[in-house]
């Protein structure tokens, strides 16, 4: 009776480790789906970039921080293939440009303000606004 117990519980055990293992696999699938919903470049851009959770000293530092100077090469270099082809564009970031053409229409001297949860998809709009036909000069805070 004992074994049966001790075996019980050791496989507990292993189904909560490979249930939490399932889970983040779950959440990585979702979180990289969420990706692809913004731009596609987005994806390729998680791959050098280190998710840290701020400190309770440092509430307000970023979260998504490019750890080295290889991974700021890769940052600067995936900017610059945006730019070739019109590789900015997707769905999104289109729907944004015909936004803001609309308000352009309706007020020239419109001040728009656009915000994200990724900085990298801020990088893809700004990007999107240099390159569009009628260029808008994007400030950023």
């Amino acid at each position: 009776m004992q074994l049966t117990r001790i075996n019980a519980v050791d496989r507990a055990r292993r189904s909560s480790s490979q249930r939490k293992d399932d889970n983040a696999a779950k959440w990585s699938l979702l979180t990289k789906a969420h990706q692809y919903a913004m731009h596609e470049a987005l994806v390729e851009i998680m791959q050098y970039v280190r998710i840290s959770k701020p400190s309770d000293e440092h509430e307000d530092e970023s979260a998504d921080q490019l750890p080295n100077y290889q991974a700021i090469q890769k940052w600067e270099h995936w900017r610059e293939i945006l730019e070739k082809n019109n590789r900015w564009r997707s769905e999104c970031v289109n729907t944004l440009i015909q936004e803001i053409n609309r308000q352009r229409d309706l007020d020239p001297k419109a001040c728009i303000l656009v915000f994200s949860e990724s900085v990298y998809f801020l990088d893809v709009v700004e990007i999107a606004l240099k390159n569009m036909h009628d260029p808008w000069t994007a400030t950023m805070f």
